[in-house]
């Protein structure tokens, strides 16, 4: 009887009926935002939030502490006619699919 499998189709779903019919259900878990994801995120809250013109928001460090909270930190600069500097710390958190400002702080 040499050559019987027993990787048949029948025999996984023999191994994985408990897991199948007992085990917890699991939500998905969301994706993992790339790089270029937390950038504009945390670019359009710091513009909206304090007025700063997107395009002169500089990152120092921008990080997904996990999925539903980035921490970006850098400079920027207000528009036109106060075009000063500041630099700014922001951590973000992800509430009801919407990305909100849970913490700032702004050096003048």
């Amino acid at each position: 009887m040499a050559g019987t499998a027993f990787d048949w189709p029948v025999f996984k779903s023999l191994a994985n009926a408990g897991k199948e019919a007992f085990g917890p259900k699991r939500e998905p878990r969301p994706e993992r935002l790339s790089k270029t994801g937390i950038d504009s995120v945390a670019r359009q809250l710091v513009a909206a939030r304090t007025g700063a013109n997107a395009q002169t928001v500089q990152f120092d460090s921008t990080a997904a502490l996990s999925e539903t909270i980035i921490m970006a930190q850098g400079t920027a600069s207000r528009p036109k006619p106060d075009t000063a500097s500041f630099r700014f710390t922001e951590v973000l958190t992800l509430d009801k699919n919407e990305w909100k400002v849970a913490a700032e702080h702004l050096d003048k």
